[in-house]
């Protein structure tokens, strides 16, 4: 029978002691325990349609193809600003839904106010249908200045189907923070919001500026079809007998 002075003697043995690899190991570890522990979710912000001046007309139908936007604006987390070379990211916000789906939705929704004779779809939109006119939109700056207003840059064009005119310009906007918001991201989104809306007065403008429906995408206009039924000039139709 072992005593249990000589048992105490052996259970000191297995003792765990830590060796220099794994204080190195837990001084690694524990900066990224404690913020784990101490982040939360973010807040999610969206943009919304702002309303503008309606103008009657314009083509029957028009698609907006998926806005492309530049990679670093597309993250996990809004890009506040990236001044000096360096992001700034806001840990505590996030948008609600990947970026460049939620421009073409809300400029989707700012047109169809502006063109309310005009079917105004997105690309991948279940109902879209033969479109008469495209709007495409290149998004490279979307974010906080270093004056500390809000700032949009992108690249427009609206053009027929086919080789028809095409028109494609530079937009640079700026805007302060409306005054009320209680986070830096809310006044953000809000000020880009309105800065949208006038990216889609310039394509509602340059929509109504494209040759008439009738005549866009080379499509034939009714005056000119002859009046036999076939749709074919007179001067093709075989003679009877």
């Amino acid at each position: 029978m072992i005593r249990p002075d000589r048992m105490a003697g052996r259970e000191s043995m297995f003792r765990f002691f830590p060796t220099p690899r794994t204080g190195v190991l837990a001084a690694m570890l524990m900066p990224a325990l404690l913020a784990a522990c101490g982040s939360g979710s973010p807040t999610y912000y969206t943009l919304r349609e702002w309303p503008g001046a309606a103008t009657h007309g314009g083509p029957e139908t028009l698609e907006i193809h998926s806005p492309s936007v530049s990679s670093y604006l597309d993250r996990d987390h809004v890009v506040r600003n990236d001044n000096g070379g360096r992001l700034k990211m806001a840990d505590d916000a996030a948008w609600g839904e990947p970026l460049g789906e939620m421009i073409g939705r809300t400029l989707a929704a700012d047109l169809r106010q502006r063109l309310p004779d005009v079917n105004v779809f997105l690309q991948d939109d279940a109902s879209r249908t033969a479109a008469l006119a495209y709007v495409d939109l290149d998004v490279t700056r979307f974010a906080e200045n270093e004056q500390g207003d809000a700032e949009i840059t992108a690249i427009l064009s609206v053009h027929p189907p086919g080789d028809g005119p095409f028109r494609s310009r530079t937009l640079h906007y700026t805007m302060p923070f409306p005054s009320g918001t209680t986070h830096p991201v809310e006044g953000l989104a809000s000020a880009l919001s309105q800065l949208l809306a006038r990216v889609a007065d310039e394509a509602a403008r340059d929509t109504l500026a494209l040759p008439p429906t009738s005549h866009v995408g080379g499509v034939t206009p009714m005056a000119s079809v002859p009046p036999n039924g076939t749709g074919v000039p007179a001067s093709l139709v075989p003679p009877n007998g």
